[in-house]
């Protein structure tokens, strides 16, 4: 702002003041215009040189990051190399240990090979050893079991007998007729059960005894007598921190029907009693009662209808207890 051609000129708002003499009174107003305006041209190239500043001064922080990105590299590449160094050096080691080896060390491998082949070839011989006398064997119960053993001349002959007229055949076993041996069944589940030996050592020197295979008994049992089946479920959970991390818990025993205390093999029975043998309702549970399970007729006439009838509970209510 002009205060007048003989004060001076003041502008800029505080920024900068230019003072002037006091000039003749046709030259004033046009000399503080150009001051005014060589004023404000120095101010703004004052403002520009500040932002150039300003961007340097950020592309010199830019560069001075990548500077020290480029050093954290140059380090990590320093480390890898002295790393590379170091496996170099071991591999130079190894091939230096692997070219030391002793020539008493190949001729020892080449002897466990020559045994190895030595042995093959004796496992071979005891191969058509063991053969032969499997054929042997083959041989020896064909000539005591075959056709021609006593059995079957027996059986011829008590064929002849029967054949012969006038002669009455009684019941059961006959005279000179071979027995058909026990009867072998194939289809029942084997349950094995060792037993301990009475004496472990020799009673003198208290030496223990060598195990010496195992003499086998065999026996048919019946089981008629109920059980409680209790399954445990081994339940497990998982140590991490995953979120598809969960617990795992074994699978339940199969059942014929949801909420039922009774296993399979109890509805198996009921249905063989009740369709196969057609025992009545009351009499089998009584004959349940007998083992030790308690059940009502009520009970059972539910299981019959959910197991005979594809599931159709009867329509008085729900399964008793």
């Amino acid at each position: 702002m002009a205060r007048g051609c003989g004060q001076g000129v003041i502008a800029g708002g505080g920024v900068a003041a230019v003072a002037v003499d006091a000039p003749a009174k046709g030259s004033g107003c046009s000399r503080c215009v150009a001051l005014q305006r060589q004023f404000e041209a120095q101010r703004w190239e004052l403002v520009r040189e500040r932002c150039a500043a300003r961007s340097f001064r950020s592309l010199h922080e830019r560069a001075c990051a990548r500077e020290r990105a480029k050093q954290e590299e140059v380090k990590t590449l320093r480390a890898d190399i002295s790393g590379a160094a170091a496996l170099r050096k071991e591999v130079e080691r190894l091939k230096a240990r692997l070219a030391v080896l002793s020539g008493d060390e190949r001729s020892s491998a080449d002897r466990l090979r020559m045994k190895n082949r030595a042995l093959r070839s004796r496992v071979a011989e005891l191969e058509g050893e063991v053969e032969r006398l499997r054929s042997l064997n083959r041989q020896l119960q064909q000539a005591t079991y075959g056709r021609r053993s006593e059995r079957r001349c027996g059986s011829q002959r008590h064929r002849a007998a029967l054949a012969s007229p006038g002669e009455s055949r009684s019941r059961g076993q006959q005279p000179g007729a071979p027995g058909h041996g026990r009867t072998p069944r194939p289809a029942l589940p084997v349950v094995e059960e060792t037993r301990e030996a009475p004496e472990r050592c020799c009673p003198h020197c208290a030496r223990p005894y060598a195990a010496n295979g195992a003499s086998v008994t065999q026996l048919i049992e019946v089981e008629v007598s109920a059980y409680v089946r209790r399954i445990h479920r081994p339940r497990t959970r998982a140590r991490c921190q995953c979120a598809a991390a969960s617990e795992a818990v074994a699978a339940p025993p199969a059942r014929l029907f949801a909420n039922t205390a009774y296993g399979v093999s109890v509805w198996a029975w009921f249905v063989l009693e009740c369709y196969a043998y057609h025992r009545p309702l009351r009499a089998v549970a009584r004959a349940l009662a007998t083992m030790g399970v308690a059940m009502s007729a009520r009970t059972l006439f539910d299981g019959a209808v959910i197991t005979v009838f594809d599931g159709r509970r009867s329509p008085t209510g729900t399964m008793g207890t």
